[in-house]
């Protein structure tokens, strides 16, 4: 009987198998152990860490099976093996508490996973599913021998839980053709892993229960939609997918030579948002003409504390010099307090002390980055901004800082506080560029956490509120004649890309995956018949009255 599950779109795509239920081979051994296993149980839990150290050290090796948009993510997942303070606790609870190892790691890394989740920072959110997806792994070593998996079908669809990129790696890539999660956001190391090499991943929450394994299963990674038997329906979708999927292969290799302009003949710049260096290799096989967002907060992803000047240095001058003479916008360190000084996550870290926040509260560490940053800018095209600006007196301190380098460096904000965009005349007068944030700007000025199934329907990009502010920047900018960029997911949406041309903006930032794509909107849209659109727009209190109208001026754009 057909059965739809409906939940978030976390990986783009769809995909037809049998259900493989990853979760199926943990078994659940004795809490306690006699006192005198102690010994040999401390020395098994030490066997399954050496092992899972050795399974990802292969992993990391093939790097060309990761691929560019991950590679440099699983660092996480390597600190979590190799965190020798959790792995001596775990010890510690087994020769002390008569702990068996399974339930001692469980515990000591609940503790943390539980942490992580709690926090409203979305890149702090997801790393609970990272951790708990390596949790997962080391467990199922730690479970009875009698616990064995099954057989891996031809043509499967992972439905766990968590999984982290050890666990999805470890499947023969021919045999995957999506993932079925009950947790994980967009962000999360496992889903970015997913993306880079083309599998479509849905996040269904408690639903995932109703799936069995061995049961013919659909997963479309747009509408965050899993349906277990799937009909007719779902197959012709399917197979409609794979022909576009062949026929994009082709059209990737002309776009890519192509520059970003619309219908008309206006340019509009496309450019990549990165998390590695690594990526750009495939962001300009792609088409990139530049790097509009290089978050440098992946450079600390596989240890504490923000990552070493010498990191920073090598990083920031081999991105600029690979991508000469284009641009790169590198934003300073965007992560929370619990992440650069180990302190417990905040009650509500989201609004807490974040991003520029805690760079100017300690600013020893903004200063170290921007003299890195200096040093590096003549290797290439360098601008710089800073995350989570919400005042005018943030910005100024930290531009003070910047004021010293020999070499004069464009400093910029992302506009993603309603704050911000509401000062955007003001800060027009100040910066040398706005960078829009719109995953953050949305989620600020709706009050919604998009990562969050029960409130998602609420998450709406096109929610008057949200275009007024978006119009307001853009107007700004203009004005004062300083460059707008747009750096989140609504640049690379093909009804966002039409409210942004028409706003006058000409710079977008998408993932590598979205630049063709992005291409092919601009290539769709008239420049003045977007202006008009955006005018009718802006005079409209509803999104569904927005929605009915972008239909009407520019159906090509309907997903």
């Amino acid at each position: 009987m057909k059965k739809e599950l409906k939940g978030i779109g976390a990986a783009p795509g769809v995909g037809w198998g049998t259900a493989y239920l990853v979760d199926a081979r943990l078994v659940f051994p004795p809490r306690h152990i006699p006192a005198h296993q102690a010994g040999k149980e401390v020395e098994r839990f030490e066997r399954a860490i050496s092992l899972a150290q050795k399974e990802f050290g292969t992993l990391t090796k093939d790097r060309r099976r990761i691929g560019a948009e991950a590679e440099g993510l699983v660092d996480f997942e390597k600190w979590i093996l190799e965190d020798r303070a959790l792995n001596n606790a775990v010890a510690d609870r087994i020769k002390k508490e008569r702990l068996s190892a399974f339930w001692a790691y469980w515990e000591e890394t609940e503790k943390t996973s539980k942490a992580l989740e709690a926090s409203q920072n979305s890149y702090i959110h997801d790393r609970s599913s990272d951790l708990r997806g390596v949790v997962r792994h080391v467990l199922n070593l730690l479970s009875p021998e009698a616990s064995q998996p099954p057989a891996l079908p031809e043509q499967a669809i992972l439905v766990a839980r968590h999984l982290s990129p050890l666990d999805l790696f470890r499947y023969p890539a021919e045999r995957l053709f999506g993932i079925v999660l009950a947790e994980g956001g967009v962000t999360s190391h496992l889903v970015l892993c997913a993306a880079s090499i083309g599998l479509p991943v849905a996040v269904i929450g408690e639903q995932i229960e109703e799936i069995e394994a061995g049961k013919e299963l659909f997963v479309d990674g747009d509408k965050g939609e899993a349906v277990v038997s799937p009909g007719e329906g779902e197959r012709r979708a399917y197979q409609k997918f794979l022909a576009v999927k062949s026929k994009r292969v082709q059209e990737r290799l002309v776009w890519a030579k192509r520059k970003g302009e619309t219908k008309d003949g206006d340019r509009v710049w496309v450019l990549a948002n990165l998390q590695t260096v690594e990526e750009w290799k495939e962001a300009k096989a792609s088409g990139a003409e530049g790097v509009g967002l290089f978050r440098s907060e992946f450079l600390a992803a596989g240890g504490s504390g923000f990552p070493l000047p010498e990191t920073q240095r090598e990083a920031y001058i081999d991105i600029l010099s690979k991508v000469s003479p284009l641009e790169v916008t590198v934003r300073t360190f965007d992560f929370g307090a619990e992440k650069i000084l180990g302190q417990e996550s905040e009650e509500n870290p989201a609004l807490g002390l974040r991003g520029i926040r805690l760079l100017l509260q300690y600013p020893a560490i903004l200063k170290s980055q921007l003299a890195v940053l200096a040093e590096a800018a003549p290797t290439g095209r360098l601008k710089v901004m800073l995350p989570m600006v919400g005042s005018l007196e943030e910005f100024y301190s930290a531009q003070k800082i910047l004021s010293g380098a020999k070499k004069k460096i464009p400093l910029g904000i992302m506009v993603e506080l309603p704050s911000a965009a509401l000062l955007a005349e003001e800060f027009a007068r100040a910066v040398d560029f706005f960078s829009i944030g719109t995953n953050d700007l949305i989620q600020y000025t709706l009050g919604v956490d998009r990562s969050n199934p029960k409130v998602a329907e609420y998450y709406e990009p096109f929610h008057p509120a949200v275009l007024r502010m978006l119009a307001g920047v853009a107007q700004a900018g203009k004005k004062h004649k300083k460059p707008v960029a747009v750096c989140g997911q609504m640049a690379a949406h093909p009804w966002g890309i039409f409210f942004f041309v028409g706003l006058g903006i000409r710079e977008l930032s998408v993932p590598v995956s979205a630049l063709v794509e992005t291409k092919k909107t601009l290539a769709r849209i008239d420049s003045r018949q977007a202006v008009r659109g955006v005018e009718r727009i802006l005079e409209l209190s509803t999104a569904g009255e927005i929605k009915t109208l972008l239909k009407k001026v520019f159906p090509k754009g309907a997903l």
